[in-house]
């Protein structure tokens, strides 16, 4: 069995990736073939997150053209446009997660994992479709499906036992001529071997920190979560007040869900003008925390006067939003979904606020 690495210059444009697929043709032997993220984009992605997510703009959209270029060059018009919307929702991805680290201004290392993983996913699913359009027989695995971790030092680290198990599982199932995913240990390698005319590709994107769930302890157990990941689309929240936001007030309420996300629980954030005004944090009432966000405000000597209010849970009494509503605030936003929204909507009615429900709730516990 061979081994074909192809990174860096191998893969920096279409015409390096059509000699990638020449030799790929040429060869009918066992192969395992690695492939990195397009030339110069890894690079990229670190000077993103040396910027900490601010004035990232110019490079998301050299990122883009650089997978642009490739999709319209290696691409059948037919199929362009299934991959140019599968480049919009990573690179959709790449900018939340952006915007988290310019908010909270820390890049932690799971987070750097996360961003340059992004980089690897992007370019070797296009690889990977461009491939199958060329008459490849060729398969890909979703790394979640075979990969899994445990941890070890309050560190997330690959579970090879049940990575290797799951992988002989998948193996039965698998009729294609190549196999594409993050990683083969060496009783993976040892099984494939014995598979015919059978070519492996090593996407190098391992598994990112979305694929892990949170643990926390309780008496007697465990609680696992999954990870508050979901992308914010505004297309998906409904305006339930008699009055519509302005647009100033749409910008800085989806300003505030954002920075509410990385919030623990119950979690209140005032917002203006794109930027954050109060916070408060943990607390068992969610109206307390309301209050603390405004007292922090008012530390800080801070106005809230027109201010919106972001909420990571519904308001289950009408209380919290009237302590917003006294403090300044003219829009709210949150995931609604209380027993009593009728009784907060009527609150918010009374008092001229303009209040959007995102219809799902954010969680840091």
């Amino acid at each position: 069995m061979k081994v074909l690495k192809f990174g860096g210059t191998s893969v920096a444009d279409s015409k390096s990736i059509s000699k990638v697929i020449s030799i790929l043709k040429q060869n009918d032997d066992n192969l395992i073939i690695i492939v990195s993220a397009f030339s110069g984009v890894t690079n990229l992605l670190q000077k993103c997150l040396h910027l900490k997510g601010k004035s990232t703009e110019g490079i998301i959209k050299e990122i883009e053209n650089r997978h642009l270029e490739v999709i319209e060059n290696l691409s059948s018009l037919n199929d362009q446009a299934s991959l140019k919307s599968f480049l919009k929702e990573k690179l959709n991805e790449l900018e939340d997660i952006l915007d988290a680290i310019s908010t909270i201004d820390e890049v932690t290392q799971k987070t750097i994992s996360k961003v340059l993983t992004l980089g690897e996913i992007l370019s070797s699913n296009i690889i990977f479709e461009i491939l199958k359009q060329k008459n490849f027989d060729i398969s890909i695995i979703n790394s979640k499906e075979i990969i899994f971790s445990k941890e070890f030092n309050n560190n997330e680290v690959l579970d090879s036992d049940k990575s290797s198990i799951s992988i002989k599982n998948k193996l039965n199932l698998i009729k294609s001529k190549f196999i594409i995913a993050p990683g083969f240990t060496e009783e993976a390698l040892a099984l494939f071997h014995k598979k015919k005319n059978l070519r492996l590709l090593v996407s190098k994107s391992g598994f990112g920190a979305e694929t892990l769930q949170e643990i926390r302890t309780v008496p007697g157990g465990f609680l696992a979560q999954d990870r508050d990941q979901k992308r914010i689309n505004p297309k998906d929240f409904q305006v339930v007040t008699d009055r519509q936001p302005s647009e100033q007030e749409w910008r800085s309420m989806l300003f505030g869900w954002r920075v509410v996300r990385h919030v623990k629980s119950n979690a209140i954030v005032y917002a203006g003008d794109e930027r954050t005004l109060g916070v408060g944090a943990g607390q068992m009432a969610r109206v307390d925390s309301s209050q603390i966000a405004v007292w922090k405000a008012g530390e800080a000597e801070l106005s809230l006067g027109g201010s919106v209010v972001a909420s990571d849970a519904f308001f289950p009494f009408p209380d919290g939003l009237i302590a917003a509503a006294d403090a300044g605030s003219t829009a709210a936003i949150q995931p609604g979904g209380s027993v009593r929204d009728e009784d907060v909507i009527a609150a918010a009615n009374d008092r001229g606020m303009a209040m959007a429900f995102t219809k799902i709730r954010h969680f840091r516990h």
